[in-house]
């Protein structure tokens, strides 16, 4: 049976798009759906973390660079909470942050999230191996001989290993 892709991946934001990435670095071909048109807000913190940003390093170093020089995406050296008492909870994402600060990238960075989804679906895309369809709903999931066909909304079929 000759299938439409390697892979499907349901949602284009922060996950489904590093996993297409991800795809994209060992030569596979993926259909990426989302339900949603974008670019698309989605109420979040708006903080990337350290970790965030070590996953996008192994995935392609030169993605944080431009993530870095993009304007939408602000440094950031930790979170702040304060109480309405007016005490304040600093968690630095290095313990080191103040001496290194002008030396050194931000290990963090905030973003709204519609920018943020924006910029790494478009990293997604560049790779070549994605097929992006917005504003498509999956109706079922059936196992089949060897993979697995998905019925989107509209009465299509895609099939997948």
């Amino acid at each position: 049976m000759a299938f439409d892709s390697d892979i499907i991946i349901l949602g284009a934001g922060p996950g489904g798009a590093t996993a297409s990435l991800a795809l994209a670095g060992l030569g596979l071909q993926a259909i990426l759906l989302d339900k949603a048109v974008f670019p698309r807000d989605k109420i979040c913190g708006d903080a990337l973390s350290g970790k965030v940003v070590d996953t996008l390093m192994k995935l392609d170093p030169s993605i944080v660079e431009r993530l870095a020089a993009d304007e939408c995406h602000l440094p950031c050296w930790g979170v702040q909470f304060i109480a309405p008492s007016g005490d304040v909870l600093e968690v630095p994402f290095r313990l080191d942050y103040r001496e290194r600060r002008d030396q050194e990238r931000a290990p963090g960075f905030i973003s709204k999230r519609q920018d943020f989804d924006a910029f790494l679906l478009g990293e997604a895309l560049k790779r070549g191996n994605a097929d992006f369809r917005p504003n498509t709903r999956v109706q079922t999931v059936e196992r089949i001989q060897g993979g697995f066909r998905l019925a989107v909304a509209g009465g299509q079929d895609l099939t997948c290993r």
